[in-house]
């Protein structure tokens, strides 16, 4: 992965084992750990990793990883001494098949009925799931300080994707294999072998009052795909 950091380009490779260096174009090779301060039992191996942000000002690198298609964590790489912080998140029920980050200046919601979630919404993880269902977590834009457990929640606005999509889609055999976000078209691309779904995000500013049984419905831990594939 190439990063640039104060016009100084820099290769970041990181193993399975969690062990990364840091090989910028002028400088020192930096070296480290991203599971530092994680339990054992969690440092599984890495199979994905995504860019989450880049602050030049404290020199720091903020990054996604995925482990065994299950396991997520979001850690912040210092550059110049390869320290991090590493925050895991809400494991999902299924594996991961595909995940990308909705980035914006601006807070991105999927609904703006009352069953849209009190998050900033700037900075989603969205990920699809060997079920074809769709998760996303909420994600700090900032990198001043450690990141907040509570701050990085599932976001079950994205959960109404799952519901939403089209009926051959959810019966397919094949997974979704990509996920590209636009945050300013408010579109999310879920991407299998043979199809692709444009999924249009809210771009109301009005707010609309849904019945409470939609929101026990629609937002259940206990969500079952057959009854998605049922409905």
């Amino acid at each position: 992965m190439l990063i640039e950091m104060n016009n100084i380009v820099t290769i970041f490779g990181i193993q399975a084992t969690g062990s990364f260096v840091l090989y910028p174009l002028e400088g020192e090779v930096v070296r480290g750990f991203v599971f530092r301060g994680i339990d054992e039992a969690f440092r599984l191996p890495i199979n994905s990793i995504l860019l989450k942000d880049v602050d030049p000002e404290n020199r720091t690198i903020s990054v996604v990883v995925s482990t065994l298609c299950h396991g997520l964590f979001v850690a912040r790489i210092h550059a110049e001494d390869g320290a991090t912080e590493t925050t895991p998140l809400p494991s999902p029920s299924h594996p991961i098949t595909a995940m990308s980050l909705m980035k914006s200046e601006d807070a991105v919601h999927v609904t703006q009925s009352n069953l849209k979630q009190e998050l900033p919404c700037k900075r989603t993880l969205v990920a699809t799931l060997s079920d074809n269902t769709v998760v996303a977590y909420g994600i700090p834009a900032g990198m001043t300080r450690r990141y907040d457990l509570t701050e990085m929640t599932v976001n079950r606005e994205y959960s109404l994707l799952t519901w939403l999509l089209p009926s051959g889609t959810t019966r397919n055999v094949d997974v979704f294999t990509n996920v590209i976000c636009y945050p300013a078209k408010r579109a999310v691309l879920l991407v299998s072998r043979d199809c692709i779904v444009v999924c249009g995000l809210s771009v109301d500013k009005v707010c609309e009052d849904m019945p409470e049984r939609a929101k026990n419905v629609y937002f259940s831990l206990d969500f079952n795909p057959f009854d998605r594939l049922m409905r």
